[in-house]
Order: C-alpha cells, then structure tokens, then sequence
C-alpha cells in the first residue's frame, strides 16, 4: 500500500487503494439473437501491470456510473482478458425464423431431411461503427448416421466449432441495417428417432 492510510477503529469492511492501472481497450459487442434480442458490451484488454490480476469481484463503472459487480478470474501477466458490461439498447436486434420443412430424401424416401432457415436484423443507433459478435448454434451430432449442413450464410460466417457453435463478426455504423440470413439441414435415417431443438 503506498503510504500511510488511515482507517476508523470499527468491525465494518474498508477498501483500500493498493495501486491503479490504466489499460488500452478494445471495445466490442455480443449477442445470441436466438435466444435475446440483445448486445452486451464487452471490453477486450490485455494485463500491461507488470503483475497477476488477482481473482476476486471487480466492481464495474462506466463513464462514472456504476454499473454493477463482476467476478474476475486470475489473469496472468501479459494475458489477454474480457470484461463484460451491461446490455445497450442503442443496437436493435430483431430474430425471425423464416422456414422449417421435413422431406423425404434418397430414391426410396429412406432418409429425412429437415431444413431450417433464420433471418436477423441488426441496426445500431450508437454514433460511431461497432464491431458486434453474433454467435448462434446448429445441431450437431456424434452419430455418422445423422449429417447437419450449413446450406446459408450471409455474410459469410467466421468460423464453426465442433459442437456447433457459430460466430460472425459485423461492423455496423451508425443508423445503417444490416441482415444476416442462416440456414442448415439435417439428415437422417427414417427408421431413426431424432429431436432437433
């Protein structure tokens, strides 16, 4: 602790200021429209303070304002680390499934495949372009019976993970609209018992 601090004689918690850093920060946004039709604001930093970032709760401030408690986990010198902030309601998002079919498929219908299509609508009222991470999931299956497709993308989709997790990464500017359109297939045996959520 730098110099001296004086606290009162009292069994009440007291805070006390062991030292500040300032970090440059990357800001960006994450949503799941799927599930909420809203971003929250995320700030990317990587720890310059010459020492660990101990684990414990981080009390969140924005502009001043407090914003609420977080808990931070250890982050290593030199480490990259995120911290996640409020919603913002100044990006609009609006989910609308547009088609789902089942059709039998092969030259005897012994197989069905099912089709699911989706459609985003992102519009952002913030005053300068955001760089907002959409992350969505298809089905995915560890039988070699069942096959899943992504038949749309637009744009075009970042990257897939093996459970199916998906991410695009937008850049939206201020009052412009922007669509993203989805859509996959699955396959599989008719004789075969499947729930696609």
């Amino acid at each position: 602790v730098p110099g001296r601090t004086s606290m009162e004689s009292s069994d009440s918690t007291h805070r006390v200021v062991i030292g500040t850093d300032q970090f440059d920060s990357e800001i960006v946004y994450y949503c799941v429209p799927s599930i909420m039709d809203k971003a929250f604001l995320t700030a990317r930093l990587k720890n310059k303070s010459g020492t660990p970032i101990l684990p414990g709760m981080a009390r969140l401030y924005m502009e001043d304002n407090f914003i609420g408690d977080s808990y931070q986990e250890l982050v290593v010198q030199d480490a990259a680390f995120e911290v996640a902030f409020n919603k913002d309601d100044r990006i609009n998002i609006l989910f609308q499934p547009l088609k789902k079919s089942e059709d039998s498929v092969s030259m005897f219908g012994s197989d069905i495949r099912l089709k699911s299509q989706f459609q985003t609508q992102f519009m952002s009222l913030i005053p300068e372009p955001v760089t907002l991470i959409v992350k969505d999931q298809i089905p995915y299956s560890l039988s070699d019976k069942i096959s899943v497709e992504i038949t749309e993308s637009s744009p075009e989709h970042a990257k897939v993970t093996k459970k199916g997790i998906t991410t695009w990464e937008l850049t939206l500017n201020p009052g412009e609209k922007q669509l993203l359109q989805f859509g996959y297939t699955v396959e599989y045996p008719k004789d075969l018992k499947v729930v696609v959520n």
